[in-house]
């Protein structure tokens, strides 16, 4: 049997791991998702505007909205596996 659990409910995403949102058409984003929004943009738009070229842009674009995505998402706390396999019986 398959179980679907819900990513606002789920053990993973607790106190801990709230972030700061912003409210963008009914849809609450976390700030460090739009700052890597930002940021690629701004990359994109530099190296666009010093090459000439759209491939360096968008893939220079693409790498740093991976690098600021990730360095800033919020870290969640180890997951207790005794707890995680009660709740899977």
């Amino acid at each position: 049997m398959v179980y679907s659990r819900d990513a606002r409910t789920s053990p993973t995403r607790g106190e801990h791991a709230r972030t700061a949102t912003i409210d963008l058409a009914g849809t609450a984003w976390p700030i460090y998702k739009l700052e890597a929004v930002a940021a690629a943009f701004l990359t994109f738009v530099l190296v666009a505007a010093l090459t000439t070229a759209m491939q360096p842009a968008v893939l220079t674009a693409a790498a740093v909205a991976v690098l600021v995505w990730c360095a800033r998402r919020p870290r969640s706390a180890p997951r207790d596996s005794a707890r995680e396999a009660a709740r899977s019986e």
